[in-house]
């Protein structure tokens, strides 16, 4: 008979971290009040682990807010705001706050941990921590620190130019634009594009995959979608009738995701994905691939 070995899961991991880092006097989370916040999204199985040992911890370099806290801190409602689904649970004493991307709404996995600058809560000022929460508090306790990492953005501005770079044959690309044109550019089109959008247009201004027959519009052919929706903006074109959004920063989605509209309501279209990841991808495949169907409750693909 072959020995296997059953790994431990998640939360017993997070169970175990807690009780490695107990003050002189324990106070667990009550079972009912867990389960409440459970059921009302204000924590994951991982996180209830984590108060189910105590309410909360102060560690080296950085502290996990006790239930109560964690609810009524100021950059609660910005967070879940930017991030549908986010729960907030600590920060590092300084300019970061800590936050499980419950729904996967900046596509890097369900449950994955991010930091995000407090005051400018938006997806280009976040730091990819770890894939869970496990992970997380688990890297704290040596070596770095995960929210002194490289932000996401710089990663996906890194990833798009090797794969410019890697494959001259699967797009034609312009001279990027500085950020002051585009934000000129931008205004006098009434639009309001996100981190993400501008950092493209910096790269490349507009694009062209040939064999997808797909145009990307650079800075001068931005403007609002059909019936002038606040938070859209015309993003590119593609086969056929196929019409590309983008979510700007007044969306009530999160910015910077490419969306395959369904008539004229952008609010209820497809997400194909972050404009950044998304752009990569098809310059990569040389084609593009998008969702049949939209998904209107967190802006994934279906």
């Amino acid at each position: 008979m072959i020995a296997t070995t059953v790994l431990p899961s998640s939360e017993d991991r997070v169970t175990a971290f807690a009780k490695r880092h107990l003050p002189p006097h324990p106070a667990p989370v009550a079972r009912t009040d867990l389960a409440l916040a459970l059921a009302m999204g204000r924590l994951t199985p991982a996180l209830a682990a984590l108060y189910g040992v105590h309410d909360g911890l102060m560690l080296h370099a950085y502290d996990v807010f006790d239930l109560q806290e964690a609810a009524a801190h100021p950059a609660q409602s910005v967070v879940q705001r930017a991030f549908p689904g986010a729960v907030l649970f600590g920060w590092d004493r300084s300019g970061y706050v800590f936050f499980v991307d419950a729904q996967n709404v900046l596509y890097r996995g369900a449950g994955a941990i991010f930091a995000v600058d407090k005051v400018y809560v938006e997806p280009s000022t976040c730091v990819l921590c770890a894939p869970d929460l496990a992970t997380f508090l688990e890297s704290t306790e040596t070596g770095r620190p995960p929210w002194y990492g490289t932000r996401l953005i710089d990663q996906q501005i890194t990833a798009l130019r090797d794969a410019i770079s890697a494959h001259p044959s699967h797009v034609d690309t312009r001279p990027g634009s500085t950020a002051t044109d585009i934000t000129d550019a931008a205004k006098a089109a009434s639009v309001s594009p996100g981190r993400g959008h501008i950092a493209l247009l910096e790269v490349t201004d507009g694009l062209l995959l040939p064999q997808a027959g797909v145009t990307v519009f650079g800075k001068d052919e931005l403007g609002p979608v059909k019936g002038d929706i606040p938070g859209y903006c015309r993003f590119g074109t593609g086969p056929g009738s196929l019409v590309l959004t983008i979510t700007n920063a007044d969306a009530a989605r999160p910015t910077d995701l490419i969306l395959k509209s369904f008539g004229n309501d952008p609010g209820s279209a497809a997400a194909v994905g972050p404009v950044l990841d998304v752009v990569t991808g098809w310059i990569i495949a040389g084609d593009i691939h998008l969702p049949d169907t939209p998904d209107a409750q967190n802006g994934n693909a279906s």
